[in-house]
């Protein structure tokens, strides 16, 4: 059931719980590591929340799918981000290095990158958009090529952080803007790089819509 009570001052701090052993185990087997609740930065928690809200309708998307967070262990430098299908409204998100505006930034599009995760696999739910999962080809997030359905979830997540790197842009302070800068870029190249013929070729007709506007939110 989707989450409809009013969002608190602090909704993104709220969600962040501990990883039960079940879960930690699970996610441990993928070389994952799980960390207490409390090694997030509360203030940049906070900013990160902050940066999440310049998004609209975007933000109100994320705290309806996402239920819990819980935090994973990443090497310096570096973010790692993960969701299940088995877990409709739980994802597991890095702690930044740094507790900066960078460090806030990093730390919402792990935050946002899961939730749109979850949000599509709800909507397959309700709609199929890919006509068979053997289906295969290449991918730019992989070396390996991938089944058309990841092809397509990474094509609805990164459209979706695109547009939240546009609206985050005009709320950051000045040394975060080579950031964002970097991350629009890099993000319209992949998105750029993927053969709409090949995608929709494994897809739905309502697949091959929603493929081709989400590839065009990124020009």
């Amino acid at each position: 059931m989707d989450d409809q009570s009013p969002a608190s001052s602090t909704w993104l701090r709220d969600r962040i719980v501990d990883a039960s052993q079940d879960v930690a185990s699970h996610v441990e087997r993928q070389k994952l590591t799980t960390l207490a609740a409390t090694a997030i930065n509360e203030d940049m928690c906070l900013r990160s929340q902050e940066l999440i809200e310049q998004c609209g309708d975007l933000a109100d998307l994320i705290r309806s799918v996402t239920h819990e967070i819980h935090l994973l262990e990443a090497p310096p430098g570096y973010d790692v981000s993960h969701s299940e299908p088995c877990w409709p409204h739980r994802t597991l998100v890095s702690v930044p290095d740094r507790h900066d505006e960078v460090g806030a930034l990093r730390f919402a599009e792990g935050v946002i990158h899961e939730a749109m995760h979850l949000a599509l696999t709800l909507l397959e739910n309700d709609r199929l958009l890919v006509r068979s999962q053997a289906d295969m080809m290449t991918s730019p997030w992989r070396e390996e090529p991938r089944p058309i359905g990841g092809v397509l979830h990474g094509l609805f997540v990164f459209s979706c952080l695109f547009a939240a790197f546009r609206r985050m842009a005009g709320a950051i302070d000045t040394a975060a803007t080579h950031h964002v800068s970097s991350r629009l870029r890099d993000i319209a190249g992949e998105v750029g790089s993927i053969n709409l013929t090949a995608l929709s070729s494994g897809l739905t007709p309502f697949g091959c819509t929603l493929a081709r506007q989400w590839s065009e939110a990124c020009r």
